[in-house]
């Protein structure tokens, strides 16, 4: 069950460096409760080894939880909760639907995260959530591993891997996929990149 710390002052999410408290909540038979109140100690900003510290305490206070919620985060701050593997979030508002879209949200960065490691290991597609729809960044996988050529990751799938439609994020269509003739390729650019979706043409 995960808890979504949440760093407060009067019972709102604070900035963090004005907190006074933290607050704990976990979602249980569909309602958000409290289940961990404690006071913040004092946060050093006289030198960086002293808010160093601090944090380190802050962290171990939090215990199981790897979500925190806070009104703003920086520096020091933030540079420690996100070396930790911490899961940050910005937020003035304290609602039931701004906790639903935290764990929302952590929950597609676990699915990257699988995708991608899946990915990597096999050098290939992986399947998403959704049946024959598959999967690959690569783009990231070349930079990652560039001895992998765009034929090495695509080949042997799209010739002996039965899917519905692969979404694909390159820098550019690899040409001898595009002049195949065997798919329908809808490619748009986006942020520097191209994201595609193939399809294996009807006859």
């Amino acid at each position: 069950m995960q808890k979504i710390t949440v760093f407060c002052s009067n019972k709102r999410p604070a900035p963090f460096l004005q907190c006074s408290h933290m607050e704990q909540y976990v979602k249980k038979n569909g309602l958000w409760e409290v289940c961990r109140t404690q006071a913040m100690p004092q946060i050093r900003t006289d030198s960086v080894a002293a808010l160093r510290k601090t944090m380190q305490e802050i962290i171990e206070m939090t215990e199981d939880s790897r979500i925190i919620l806070c009104a703003e985060i920086a520096g020091i701050p933030f540079t420690a909760f996100d070396m930790a593997g911490y899961g940050i979030f910005i937020s003035d508002r304290l609602e039931d639907k701004v906790l639903d879209g935290i764990l929302e949200d952590m929950a597609a960065s676990d699915e990257k995260a699988r995708i991608r490691e899946a990915q990597i290991k096999s050098a290939a597609p992986a399947e998403t959530g959704t049946p024959g729809i598959y999967y690959l960044d690569l783009a990231a996988l070349q930079e990652e591993c560039p001895q992998i050529s765009s034929k090495k990751a695509l080949q042997d799938f799209l010739e002996h891997t039965p899917f519905v439609e692969l979404h694909l994020v390159c820098g550019h269509i690899p040409p001898w996929l595009e002049n195949s003739g065997k798919y329908e390729i809808r490619a748009e650019r986006k942020d520097g990149k191209v994201q595609a979706v193939v399809t294996k043409k009807q006859c």
